[in-house]
């Protein structure tokens, strides 16, 4: 299962998430927002849509993977709450040096 989340400026989409199942989790995928769009709020109103999405869908938890390339990204999740958890598969074993998050969705 794959949940495309497409926020638009006009007729250009300008930013792009994706939810995936991952074993018996929801994963948030696919996370990015383009250059002009940044610094705009729509980083946040995109994650608050994956989140709902993920809600609607019976999901207790999100987590997320990102590089450590990603000061922004890694910025961006900390500061709507997401906490850091230890890398998992299958990123423990490819990219042992990423960062994971985990969001509850209960609270």
């Amino acid at each position: 299962m794959v949940a495309t989340i497409l926020p638009f400026a006009g007729a250009m989409p300008v930013a792009h998430a994706a939810i995936r199942l991952l074993e018996n989790d929801l994963e948030v995928k696919r996370v990015f927002v383009q250059s002009g769009a940044r610094r705009t709020g729509v980083g946040g109103e995109l994650m608050a849509e994956v989140e709902s999405t993920a809600g609607r869908l019976g999901a207790k938890r999100l987590i997320l993977h990102t590089g450590n390339r990603q000061p922004a990204a890694i910025k961006l999740y900390r500061r709507l709450g997401y906490r850091p958890i230890p890398v998992y598969e299958p990123y423990a074993t490819t990219m042992p040096n990423s960062f994971c998050f985990e969001k509850d969705l209960t609270a």
